[in-house]
């Protein structure tokens, strides 16, 4: 069974995507243009920052914040949904290390597999009824970590794709394929040559913003599927991402600070409106996104000092390594990636957290895992 996105390489199309130019679809009028100047500007900066600032980062904290940033745009995105989970804890069912959610509340149990959530919530459900939102948010992740790190291929390459990372997310898959059998999809060439070359002459966040509305409105008029906000910001990401306007970090709009509120209100509800939401989220985002990125350039800093100051210094410079990369490390990983034993894999894990550069994670006395501390 194949990926989400085809096995070839995603090439960089920051000049040029190679199809021939077409005049410029029409694009929805914003209103009052001039008020989006301040929003755009401090969008732009932040984000601008972010990126150049995780190019800047060793590879290990880079990777490291890319998955940091994709679990967390999947958290927020549950959010909006009005689904509460704490991004660790995605990170931890994406590794396989807790099952369920539902199953977890039937048995009373949901607080010990949901332990960063518990924390932050103080008071679960006593049901779970969302395990298929739960899983489209893993597959956002996935495919906003891919997006970043270039292991896939451009889901707008071919209708297949496109179609294959949209139904992930959602039911529509417009204009790749429609739910209704008399729906007119546009040839997909031509529709993807509009899409793209249309707002080139914008600044690329407001060509992005301007992009998801279209989507949206298109699919919503085309198919009865319907089209779904994740979706059009997906879109939105890749739309930047060949601009070359994003080279080390995935597009951020969800994963703002902020706590479980009001469903955000998409481009048909607010169409005026929608390009000053969408630049206040990507701004909040970017900035929680170099919070992330301060920390982990700490940690990787103290783990330095710390690992030169100890016989062991290359294990433990390893062990913080693979930390900094991954959301989640479990003892049988170490083990199974550094050339360790078991017990010399906890053994320095244990260490770690006795300094205070990891913890554990799950609460549990085995199947432990951990995470970078603060």
């Amino acid at each position: 069974m194949r990926d989400e996105f085809d096995d070839e390489g995603f090439e960089d199309e920051a000049e040029e995507t190679g199809w021939p130019s077409a005049r410029p679809a029409a694009r929805p009028a914003v209103e009052n243009a001039a008020r989006l100047l301040a929003p755009l500007a401090a969008a732009e900066d932040a984000l601008s920052r972010l990126d150049a600032a995780a190019g800047a980062a060793p590879e290990a904290v880079r990777e490291g914040l890319v998955a940091r940033l994709s679990f967390a745009e999947a958290a927020g995105w549950l959010a909006a949904v009005s689904v509460t989970l704490h991004p660790r804890d995605l990170a931890l069912r994406a590794e396989r290390l807790t099952g369920s959610y539902s199953a977890a509340a039937f048995a009373g149990r949901l607080p010990h597999v949901l332990t960063e959530t518990a924390q932050a919530l103080h008071d679960l459900p006593e049901q779970f009824e969302d395990e298929p939102r739960v899983e489209q948010a893993l597959t956002l992740a996935r495919l906003l970590q891919r997006l970043a790190t270039l292991r896939s291929t451009d889901p707008l390459d071919s209708p297949s794709a496109l179609s294959r990372a949209l139904r992930s997310l959602g039911d529509s898959a417009w204009p790749s394929a429609a739910h209704s059998p008399a729906a007119a999809l546009p040839e997909f060439n031509r529709w993807r040559r509009d899409w793209l070359a249309a707002g080139r002459e914008a600044a690329p966040l407001l060509a992005a913003a301007e992009g998801v509305a279209v989507w949206m409105r298109e699919a919503g008029q085309g198919d009865s599927a319907v089209p779904q906000l994740g979706q059009g910001v997906f879109l939105a990401a890749v739309l930047l991402r060949r601009r070359g306007r994003l080279r080390h970090v995935p597009l951020v709009f969800w994963a703002g600070p902020r706590r479980l509120g009001p469903v955000l209100r998409g481009p048909l509800d607010d169409p005026a409106g929608w390009p000053l939401a969408f630049l206040g989220r990507v701004r909040e985002a970017a900035l929680r996104g170099l919070d992330e990125l301060d920390r982990l350039n700490e940690v990787a800093q103290r783990a330095a000092v710390l690992a030169a100051s100890g016989r062991k210094s290359s294990s433990l410079g390893r062990v913080v390594e693979l930390a900094l990369r991954r959301p989640v490390i479990t003892a049988p990983l170490l083990a199974a990636k550094l050339a360790l034993t078991h017990q010399g894999a906890l053994l320095l894990l244990n260490r770690l957290v006795a300094e205070g550069v990891l913890r554990e994670a799950t609460g549990r006395k085995s199947f432990r895992a951990f995470v970078v501390a603060g």
